[in-house]
Protein backbone atom coordinates (compact mmCIF):
# COMPACT_ATOMS: atom_id res chain seq x y z
CA UNK A 1 0.00 0.00 0.00
CA UNK A 2 1.68 3.59 -0.64
CA UNK A 3 1.51 6.22 1.73
CA UNK A 4 -1.42 8.72 1.69
CA UNK A 5 -0.04 12.50 1.10
CA UNK A 6 -2.64 14.88 2.41
CA UNK A 7 -4.07 17.98 0.37
CA UNK A 8 -2.39 20.15 2.67
CA UNK A 9 0.93 19.09 2.65
CA UNK A 10 1.18 19.30 -1.04
CA UNK A 11 0.06 22.94 -1.20
CA UNK A 12 2.34 23.97 1.56
CA UNK A 13 4.92 22.22 0.10
CA UNK A 14 4.13 23.32 -3.39
CA UNK A 15 3.79 27.44 -2.26
CA UNK A 16 7.20 26.81 -0.18
CA UNK A 17 8.97 25.44 -2.76
CA UNK A 18 7.79 28.78 -4.72
CA UNK A 19 8.59 31.08 -2.34
CA UNK A 20 11.93 29.45 -1.66
CA UNK A 21 13.06 29.20 -4.79
CA UNK A 22 12.62 32.68 -5.84
CA UNK A 23 15.07 33.88 -2.75
CA UNK A 24 17.29 30.98 -4.19
CA UNK A 25 17.10 28.49 -1.63
CA UNK A 26 17.46 24.78 -2.52
CA UNK A 27 14.20 22.63 -0.98
CA UNK A 28 15.20 19.14 -2.52
CA UNK A 29 16.04 17.85 0.65
CA UNK A 30 14.10 19.60 3.19
CA UNK A 31 10.68 18.99 5.29
CA UNK A 32 7.52 20.21 5.25
CA UNK A 33 8.72 21.86 8.95
CA UNK A 34 11.97 22.97 7.92
CA UNK A 35 10.13 24.55 4.56
CA UNK A 36 7.85 26.45 7.06
CA UNK A 37 10.56 27.52 9.29
CA UNK A 38 12.33 29.18 6.93
CA UNK A 39 9.55 31.13 5.05
CA UNK A 40 7.63 31.87 8.43
CA UNK A 41 8.59 35.37 10.10
CA UNK A 42 10.13 35.77 13.57
CA UNK A 43 7.42 36.19 16.12
CA UNK A 44 9.27 38.58 18.37
CA UNK A 45 9.89 40.81 15.61
CA UNK A 46 6.78 40.71 13.46
CA UNK A 47 4.87 44.05 13.08
CA UNK A 48 1.06 43.56 13.16
CA UNK A 49 -0.56 45.52 9.92
CA UNK A 50 -4.18 45.07 11.28
CA UNK A 51 -4.08 44.89 15.16
CA UNK A 52 -2.52 47.24 17.71
CA UNK A 53 0.72 46.42 19.67
CA UNK A 54 -1.53 45.67 22.84
CA UNK A 55 -4.26 44.23 20.71
CA UNK A 56 -1.28 41.52 19.08
CA UNK A 57 -0.12 40.75 22.42
CA UNK A 58 -3.82 40.06 23.63
CA UNK A 59 -4.19 37.44 20.64
CA UNK A 60 -1.18 36.33 21.28
CA UNK A 61 -1.37 35.54 24.64
CA UNK A 62 -4.89 34.09 23.55
CA UNK A 63 -3.79 31.63 20.86
CA UNK A 64 -0.95 30.68 23.53
CA UNK A 65 -3.17 29.95 25.70
CA UNK A 66 -6.08 28.10 23.80
CA UNK A 67 -3.23 25.83 21.57
CA UNK A 68 -0.31 25.12 24.26
CA UNK A 69 3.10 23.49 23.17
CA UNK A 70 3.72 20.25 24.23
CA UNK A 71 5.23 16.94 23.84
CA UNK A 72 2.81 15.96 21.34
CA UNK A 73 4.17 19.25 19.42
CA UNK A 74 4.23 23.05 18.97
CA UNK A 75 1.94 25.40 20.01
CA UNK A 76 0.03 28.25 18.19
CA UNK A 77 3.24 30.65 19.34
CA UNK A 78 5.80 28.21 17.65
CA UNK A 79 3.39 28.27 14.30
CA UNK A 80 3.01 31.78 14.48
CA UNK A 81 -0.89 31.74 15.08
CA UNK A 82 -1.21 35.39 15.92
CA UNK A 83 0.62 36.33 12.74
CA UNK A 84 -1.79 33.99 10.59
CA UNK A 85 -4.89 35.89 11.97
CA UNK A 86 -3.29 39.74 12.04
CA UNK A 87 -2.92 38.66 8.40
CA UNK A 88 -6.35 37.01 7.49
CA UNK A 89 -8.02 40.51 9.63
CA UNK A 90 -5.90 42.35 7.37
CA UNK A 91 -6.48 40.83 3.91
CA UNK A 92 -10.35 40.67 2.14
CA UNK A 93 -10.78 36.64 3.08
CA UNK A 94 -14.26 36.40 3.12
CA UNK A 95 -15.51 39.17 0.91
CA UNK A 96 -17.09 36.86 -1.62
CA UNK A 97 -18.84 34.89 1.29
CA UNK A 98 -19.42 37.74 4.17
CA UNK A 99 -21.71 40.47 2.07
CA UNK A 100 -23.50 42.03 4.64
CA UNK A 101 -20.94 42.18 8.12
CA UNK A 102 -22.65 43.22 11.59
CA UNK A 103 -21.05 46.64 11.85
CA UNK A 104 -21.52 49.94 9.67
CA UNK A 105 -18.60 50.39 6.74
CA UNK A 106 -17.58 53.64 9.24
CA UNK A 107 -16.44 51.28 12.30
CA UNK A 108 -14.12 49.27 10.02
CA UNK A 109 -10.62 50.58 10.17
Amino acid sequence: MSPTISRRAILISSAASISLSTFGIPVQKLSAAEVSAAIAPDLASYKPVFLTADEFKTVSAMSDRFIPADAEGPGALETNVPIFIDQQLNANFGDEWYLKGPFPKSRIR
